[in-house]
């Protein structure tokens, strides 16, 4: 076989050229197939078109649908082009933060399906991105000729830059080579236990590690099939997750601990097994990208025994990008502790500990480090020195996390770094805090301080120190404006802001913010100075209610009205009229995906409509979601006169 991961992939792919390699399950249950031969074949053809441009540059790729990126992407690896995997963007702070990473790796063209082209170009022409380096896909496009296009003739070293999501500020890049991702990749095989009979249901985002390569490019590797559906539909309704389970035999498939907890949370195990949900089939259910519980683990085994799911196929693991992915997993044994094991080292890697205080290798507990051919070379024109140290001539990534290594097994005690970890993804406080001080007017860089409180995830706690000029009546507004920088940010809404008083945030004597000491005032009420939180905002709850019975779809305003009023209830906040305009993005306001469904049932309840669940984040703009609305009550009445509707 070829050593670059393309042409591994392509050549797998010839074994079994009619095998389905892709189930794409939509919104409303339909699915997409796509076998080796259909894949390939557009691979080709989309090679074909790069070859036109200049591939010494990264290819920066902003797909919404899985498949239309995959094939992007091994379009990327066939030509040699550096692929840099992207969220799609939906927010002008999206747009923001892209342009950081597209001067940060000097993208020199940009990706996207044809459908979203102009959209795309729209959003990056305020960055003073030119258009003609942006180009749309379309596999219907008959010019795209793959017979102009020589079988894999990539041959960059680099195969793809993974940009971690732990900064906000400034996303660092992590260079990942042809040898990292191979080596990875057969370390999952091994670790997973993964050949050609094997069923991945992936819901991650495929522009993350753990989904672009423990699920999307590891079903390339091993010549398996992948199930893959949108991780909205999945956040929103975690039975979902199941049904798919059942439905397509899915043998492997997981996610961050947080989805484990929804299920216990939100899911009827019960009508579930009415519905015949058999879990049998479900061989790896591996947890990983955050903490893993212990609580959790045994609490999803005992809920959903009852549809055969099997304990032993618990399955947790450790592993970051900077390491590719992988690093150690196995299956999960209970033990009287609290402590989990990640499972095995793999056999590639050498673990070691080093000593927090000396810097000098441990014994029995300490700081992650690794060796191994997935390490990768760091972060793309950063400074890696302190990313690295030396033990017994070799070189070492420290990985931030605090540890033990027993009988072989990793076991996670704790992190060094003062991250939040948010639904997989790592958030450092200080640009969070920086973040917010730079948005919100009454706030100062120095007075800002972002914890977290763990609920069925870690989520966001922020303290703010107004100064002395600041009148205390616009501590709700203050507050709406924080929430709405970490939603954008993170999409999770706040579990709590507090407002303090001046001179009141806890510092070290040169003044540095005590993040740990606030967090530990405020869980044991010692907070002092206080003016104002998120969770002592009134909301008048009837006021839905009648302002319901006003509504018709002939009056919009009577519309955006209920939902300001809505959103303040959801999110505990207070908005003014003059808050809503037409060009004001949803996800700016705070509503994350969990609180979208809470909203949806609401609307569905005092409009007495049918949307669902899945709508509400679909819509960019309030005025969208008016407009929708009004259709629907609309139709709603039109029925209820007894007339019927084609639509």
């Amino acid at each position: 076989m070829e050593y670059s991961s393309y042409g591994i992939f392509r050549q797998i792919a010839a074994l079994n050229p009619d095998k389905t390699v892709f189930h794409a399950v939509e919104q409303h249950g339909t699915c997409i197939t796509c076998t080796n031969t259909a894949l390939f074949s557009n691979v080709k053809r989309l090679a074909a078109r790069l070859e036109h441009y200049d591939m010494t540059k990264p290819v920066l790729l902003l797909y919404t649908g899985s498949i239309d990126f995959v094939v992007a992407f091994l379009a990327c690896q066939a030509v040699g082009a550096i692929a840099v995997p992207m969220f799609y963007p939906r927010t002008q702070r999206h747009f923001m933060r892209l342009q950081h990473i597209i001067n940060d790796c000097s993208a020199g063209l940009i990706l996207c399906e044809a459908s979203n082209l102009a959209v795309i170009r729209e959003g990056l022409a305020a960055l003073h991105i030119p258009e003609e380096r942006i180009a749309g896909t379309d596999w219907s496009d008959e010019n795209m000729d793959s017979a102009a296009f020589a079988a894999a003739t990539g041959d960059n070293n680099i195969s793809f830059i993974q940009y971690t999501s732990g900064s906000t500020g400034l996303p660092k890049g992590v260079v990942v080579t042809q040898e990292n991702i191979v080596s990875n990749l057969q370390q999952i095989q091994e670790t997973f236990s993964c050949d050609q009979d094997t069923v991945v249901l992936s819901w991650l985002p495929f522009y993350h590690d753990m989904g672009l390569i423990g699920n999307l490019l590891q079903c390339l590797y091993t010549g398996c099939t992948c199930v893959l559906v949108s991780p909205v539909a999945v956040v929103q309704r975690p039975e979902s997750w199941l049904q798919l389970i059942s439905q397509y035999k899915v043998t492997h498939s997981g996610g961050p601990n947080f989805m484990y907890d929804l299920c216990i949370e939100k899911v009827d195990a019960d009508r579930l097994l009415e519905e015949g949900v058999d879990l049998r089939t479900w061989k790896i259910a591996y947890n990983g990208a955050e903490p893993v519980k212990k609580r959790t683990l045994d609490a999803f085994a005992e809920k959903f025994a009852k549809l055969a799911f099997n304990p032993d196929a618990l399955f947790p693991c450790y592993g970051l990008a900077e390491a590719t992915l992988l690093v150690a997993a196995g299956t999960y044994r209970p033990t009287a502790g609290s402590l989990v094991s990640s499972g095995k080292i793999c056999r590639t890697f050498e673990v070691a500990l080093l000593n927090t205080e000396t810097g000098e290798v441990a014994e029995e507990e300490g700081e992650i480090v690794i060796h191994g051919p997935s390490v990768t070379s760091g972060y793309l024109g950063r400074d890696n020195d302190s990313l690295f140290c030396n033990i017994n001539g070799k070189q070492f990534l420290r990985t931030g996390d605090i540890g033990r290594i027993q009988a072989g097994e990793l076991y996670i005690t704790g992190r060094q770094k003062e991250m939040i970890i948010i639904n997989g993804k790592n958030y450092f406080p200080y640009d969070l805090e920086h973040e917010i001080a730079a948005a919100v007017e009454a706030l100062s860089f120095n007075n800002v301080i972002v914890s977290y409180l763990a609920d069925i995830t870690e989520l966001p706690l922020v303290f703010a120190e107004i100064g002395r000029h600041t009148n205390p009546e616009e501590a709700a507004v203050i507050l709406q404006q924080i929430d709405s920088v970490v939603i954008a940010v993170t999409n999770i809404s706040c579990i709590d802001i507090v407002l303090l008083g001046p001179r009141s945030m806890p510092r070290t004597s040169s003044g540095k913010l005590q993040r740990i000491r606030c967090r530990k005032d405020y869980l044991e009420g010692a907070l002092e100075k206080v003016i104002a939180t998120k969770r002592d905002i009134p909301i008048p709850v009837d006021a839905l209610a009648n302002l319901a019975i006003t509504i018709n779809p002939d009056n919009l305003e009577k519309i955006a009205d209920f939902l300001r009023l809505l959103i303040n209830q959801t999110l505990k906040l207070e908005l003014k009229t003059s808050d809503f305009n037409e060009n004001t993005e949803l996800i700016a306001l705070g509503i994350d995906s969990l609180k979208g469904v809470e909203m949806v049932n609401l609307i569905n309840h005092y409009l007495q409509l049918n949307m669902e669940a899945t709508r509400l984040l679909s819509f960019r703009y309030v005025k969208d979601l008016e407009e929708f609305i009004a259709n629907l009550i609309w139709l709603r009445n039109v029925e209820s006169a007894g007339e019927k509707i084609t639509i």
